[in-house]
C-alpha cells in the first residue's frame, strides 16, 4: 500500500519510491517487512514458514544472532553470528521455548528450567511471582491495547446511539481490578497513553459506569426495560489467555446494570473467530492490538478507515473520516497532525466504531543472574542486550 518500487542506489543504499507522501514512513522502515533479505536465500514471491523452504535450507540474516535450529511452536535456538557487523552479543547461545499455556510456563520458571519468562502470564501468576525473592520483576508499559469492536453496517449495532450507550456503561477500573488484579491501565482512546497526540475523550464524554447517560441513549434508540436491547457479546476463550472468559463475564454484568440491556455471551476459538468477523456474524466482540508501526495512524485508520475497518470486521465507512486519515497520513507538519488526530479522537466518541478498554503492561520475570532486559516499543525483544552473571 505504501511502496511503488524499490531501487538499488549502491552497495549499501536502497531507494523507496512511494505511492504517496507518507508522514510516518521512517517508522515503517524500522519494521520487519522492510528488512533487507538476501535473494540468493529467500524467495521473492512467497512467505516461507519452514527453513526447508529456503534455498540451502538455512535461515541467513544480518542480526547479532543466527538461527541454529527451529521447531515450530516448540523451540528456537539462537547462536551468536560471527559475521555480525557490530558488537558481539553478551550471551553466546539462547534457547527460546514456547508453551501451550501460562501455567506450564510459570511452573517451568519456578522449577529453574527457565532464566526468563514473559508474554503472557496470568494475572494471578504475575501477582505471586512478583513476591518471590529469587526472581526479578521487570514491569514495562506496552503499546498493547484491548477494545470492543462493533459490526457497524448491518447488525443491531448499526445505530451509533447504542454503541455510545455501551461505551457509557463500561467501568474500566472494575474489570481491571477483578480480572487483571490491577495490572493494566484504563484506556480512553484507541491511541495508547504515552504515544504522541493521545487524548482522553472517552473519559470526558462517557466517563465510567454512566448508567443514566446509557439509558437516555437507549431510550432514544427505542429500547426500554420492557423492550430491552438484546444482543450476543462474543469473545475468544484462549487466544488472549485464560482470563478472557472472566473479562467477558464482567463486561456482561456491567452492561446489564441497566434493565434495558440483555446480553448473551458467545465464544469461538481464534480461527473460527476471525472467520466470523469477516463474515459479519458477530455484532459486538472483543479484540486486542499490538502495533505494526509506532504511529497513531496504526491505532485509528486500521479501525475507522474504509479499507482497514473492513479487514477488522467493523465495516465502518465514511468519506469524512477517510479524508481526515488522508491528511494525517500525508502531512508531515506536527501541528497539522496533532490537530487532525485530536479531531479523529473527538469524532470517535460520536461514531464509536470501537470502544477502548485498557492498555496492557508487560511483565518479564528473570532469575537474578539475568540483566539487560530491553524490549522495543513494538515488543521486539533485544536479546543481544541480555547478560548472564
Amino acid at each position: 500500500d505504501f511502496v511503488k518500487s524499490v531501487e538499488v542506489v549502491d552497495e549499501y543504499t536502497v531507494k523507496f519510491i512511494l505511492t504517496d507522501a507518507i508522514a510516518y514512513f521512517p517508522s515503517l522502515v524500522a519494521t520487519v517487512p522492510y528488512f533487507p533479505l538476501n535473494p540468493n536465500v529467500y524467495p521473492a514471491d512467497k512467505i516461507i514458514r519452514e527453513p526447508s523452504e529456503l534455498k540451502g535450507g538455512e535461515m541467513v540474516g544480518l542480526g547479532s544472532y543466527k538461527v541454529a535450529s527451529f521447531k515450530r511452536d516448540e523451540e528456537v535456538v539462537l547462536e551468536a553470528n560471527p559475521d555480525y557487523w557490530g558488537a558481539a552479543p553478551k550471551i553466546e547461545r539462547i534457547i527460546i521455548r514456547y508453551f501451550a499455556d501460562a501455567t506450564t510456563m510459570r511452573l517451568a520458571l519456578e522449577a529453574g528450567e527457565l532464566d526468563l519468562a514473559y508474554k503472557t502470564l496470568n494475572p494471578s501468576d504475575i501477582k505471586d511471582l512478583a513476591k518471590k525473592s529469587d526472581l526479578i520483576t521487570n514491569k514495562l508499559q506496552g503499546p498493547y491495547i484491548r477494545y470492543i469492536c462493533y459490526e457497524t453496517s448491518e447488525s443491531v449495532f448499526a445505530d451509533k446511539g447504542v454503541r455510545q450507550a455501551v461505551s457509557a456503561l463500561i467501568d474500566r477500573q472494575d474489570f481491571i481490578d477483578k480480572v487483571y488484579l490491577g495490572q493494566n491501565a484504563p484506556l480512553y482512546s484507541m491511541v495508547p497513553m504515552g504515544m504522541i497526540y493521545h487524548t482522553d475523550d472517552f473519559k470526558s464524554v462517557f466517563g465510567d459506569a454512566n448508567v443514566k447517560l446509557a439509558e437516555s441513549l437507549l431510550t432514544k434508540a427505542g429500547y426500554s426495560a420492557s423492550n430491552p436491547f438484546n444482543f450476543e457479546l462474543w469473545y475468544t476463550p484462549s487466544h488472549y489467555g485464560d482470563t478472557e472468559v472472566h473479562l467477558a463475564e464482567v463486561l456482561k454484568a456491567q452492561l446489564e446494570k441497566t434493565p434495558m440491556i440483555k446480553v448473551e455471551l458467545k465464544s469461538a476459538e481464534w480461527a473460527a473467530y476471525k472467520d466470523k468477523w469477516k463474515n459479519k456474524e458477530m455484532p459486538i466482540y472483543l479484540l486486542g492490538w499490538y502495533p505494526d508501526y509506532l504511529d497513531p495512524d496504526n491505532y485509528t485508520a486500521a479501525f475507522a478507515g474504509t479499507s482497514g475497518s473492513k479487514g477488522m470486521g467493523i465495516y465502518f465507512s465514511d468519506p469524512a473520516w477517510d479524508a481526515l486519515f488522508k491528511v494525517e497520513q500525508t502531512n508531515a507538519d506536527p501541528a497539522v497532525r496533532k490537530a487532525t488526530f485530536e479531531e479523529i479522537q473527538q469524532k470517535w466518541t460520536v461514531d464509536v466504531p470501537t470502544t477502548p478498554l485498557f492498555q496492557g503492561n508487560l511483565y518479564v520475570f528473570t532469575n537474578p543472574k539475568v540483566s539487560g532486559v530491553k524490549i522495543g516499543p513494538t515488543l521486539i525483544f533485544n536479546y543481544n542486550q541480555l547478560e548472564m552473571k
